[in-house]
């Protein structure tokens, strides 16, 4: 690494000024990646919490997370955080720590509890998602998302409903029942979901209605592959017959239709992995999972 450009980073991530902290980007950039990896460790130790920021964004778009030395650095900020009045630091270490394996999450579990305590709306639904990627279990936990269901957070509520979804406990139906009366869009949908996977089997119609949304449609057709049944080929031929349907979400459809015993739907997988416009290898792809 060039010594003369790693002294004046050093310099700028610890300088009192804010006009030399603002030459970090600049200096930083001028290094080759490996340099980068390098130099990120110093920017991380600023007293800057600008700079600090600035340092966490560049390991999150260069996904640095499976490195060993990496992964120390981490555990160190996350301990030493200031999760009351470094809000964006303790975010952004929370969205490098979601990306870690469960077994890596867990001694930080006291930490994200404590975010969750905080004020900070992103900071809390941050450490929910790393609980959540944790693995998390225990009362304390289930009591922790019956309180989030309740809560006035969408976002947060649909991490608590695919958390019910993982933890498979039946005894969740109730809350989500009460929580899908007031719910809309992807959040009524996640909640949807959950319902379904803890044993509410009348609710295929519903699921059926969400492949008419943009939004959800793809997640629904996946949603029926797993919970649903023939009774959705109506819905699902809607989608897959059109050819004004996106190619991915209308081979999806034929798939699913092909695996409840649409011959008409295999027929069209048969002719779409022939062409050569539509996403051919998707089509071929779908043949062989039949």
């Amino acid at each position: 690494m060039d010594n003369t450009t790693l002294q004046r980073l050093e310099l700028a991530a610890n300088a009192w000024s804010r006009s030399e902290q603002s030459s970090v980007p600049a200096l930083f950039e001028s290094l080759t990646l490996e340099q980068q990896y390098k130099a990120i460790f110093t920017l991380l130790r600023s007293p800057h919490r600008n700079v600090r920021d600035y340092a966490l964004t560049r390991a999150i778009q260069n996904d640095w997370c499976e490195d060993e030395i990496w992964q120390r650095e981490l555990a160190q900020a996350i301990n030493s955080a200031d999760y009351v009045n470094d809000e964006l630091y303790a975010q952004q270490l929370l969205v490098l720590l979601s990306y870690e394996s469960a077994q890596r999450i867990i001694p930080h579990r006291e930490k994200l509890y404590l975010a969750l305590a905080t004020k900070h709306a992103d900071l809390r639904y941050h450490a929910l998602v790393a609980l959540e990627q944790s693995l998390e279990t225990g009362e304390r936990y289930w009591d922790l998302l019956l309180d989030t269901l309740r809560g006035q957070d969408s976002d947060m509520r649909i991490v608590a409903s695919q958390a019910f979804v993982r933890l498979a406990n039946k005894d969740a139906l109730p809350a989500l029942e009460v929580a899908a009366r007031y719910a809309f869009g992807e959040e009524a949908f996640h909640i949807l979901i959950a319902r379904i996977a803890l044993g509410e089997s009348s609710l295929e119609g519903e699921l059926c209605k969400a492949l008419y949304n943009d939004a959800t449609s793809y997640a629904a057709i996946l949603a029926i592959e797993r919970y649903g049944s023939a009774a959705s080929l109506e819905a699902l031929a809607s989608i897959w017959r059109s050819p004004f349907t996106e190619p991915t979400v209308r081979i999806a459809a034929a798939r699913c239709a092909a695996k409840f015993g649409a011959t008409d739907a295999l027929d069209l997988l048969q002719s779409l992995a022939k062409k050569k416009s539509g996403n051919p290898d998707l089509a071929q792809d779908a043949l062989k999972n039949l």
